[in-house]
């Protein structure tokens, strides 16, 4: 069995939870977090260590210009 991960449980994260559930034939141990108290379901450190795939589903910041981004992931 699969430890996934999800970053962000708004509607891609709810759809790939989703992927992965029983209800689809995939038996995967799925760990969410959230920034919203409401939604989070597991401490993203937790999340992290325990997870052999980590899915990231948060908004992408663009650019005034319109295009994407990146400046967050400089670092990684």
């Amino acid at each position: 069995m699969k430890k996934i991960g999800i970053i962000g449980k708004g509607f891609v994260g709810s759809a790939v939870a989703h992927g992965f559930s029983e209800a689809t034939g995939y038996e995967a141990e799925i760990k969410i977090f959230d920034k919203d108290p409401l939604k989070r379901m597991h401490s993203l450190e937790e999340l992290v260590n325990s997870s052999e795939i980590v899915f990231i589903s948060v908004p992408t910041p663009s650019n005034k210009d319109g295009s994407i981004n990146l400046d967050i992931l400089s670092g990684c």
